[in-house]
């Protein structure tokens, strides 16, 4: 996905001004719409394409559900730290 998305900053910005604008932008979308900045409900209903095509949502979801279903969550633990 990295590679894709420097390969299109390459194609569309020839010059330095234009790849620097561009790639800063892409960045910002996919920070903003892969979860890290706005949680999926507060993504408007016209833009939530964006949150299902990003490839960092599927990699905060994975993470997410392997932390927390995994078997170190499903039990107490008896000792306390003091």
């Amino acid at each position: 996905m990295a590679s894709g998305l420097f390969q299109f900053v390459t194609a569309l910005g020839r010059n330095m001004i234009v790849a620097n604008t561009s790639g800063s932008f892409a960045i910002l979308v996919l920070m903003i719409l892969g979860g890290f900045v706005l949680s999926r409900d507060n993504v408007k209903k016209w833009w939530l394409w964006g949150y299902w095509t990003s490839p960092m949502m599927y990699a905060q979801n994975a993470l997410a559900v392997n932390e927390f279903l995994g078997k170190s969550w499903s039990r107490v633990s008896s000792r306390t730290k003091m």
